[in-house]
């Protein structure tokens, strides 16, 4: 798998230490999400490597991450 740096350009990660939990938070959503957590749109996964990968694969696009998602 070639991994492209730049599909993790449009994503702010952030760890929960309480539910112990990684998401990766569209930048266009950052300042949505510290109001509330659960919007829509930001992935989540006990480990940040699932979400690097997820990003790689898709190049970070919104509609392949759907797509890749309903596959699992």
């Amino acid at each position: 798998m070639e991994q492209n740096q730049f599909s993790l350009y449009n994503y702010v990660f952030h760890y929960n230490e309480h539910r112990k939990t990684w998401a990766a938070i569209p930048r266009e959503k950052y300042n949505d999400y510290w109001s509330n957590p659960e919007i829509p749109g930001v992935l989540r996964s006990k480990s940040i490597d699932t979400l690097t990968e997820i990003l790689y694969k898709t190049g970070g696009d919104v509609t392949e991450i759907g797509k890749l998602l309903r596959e699992k």
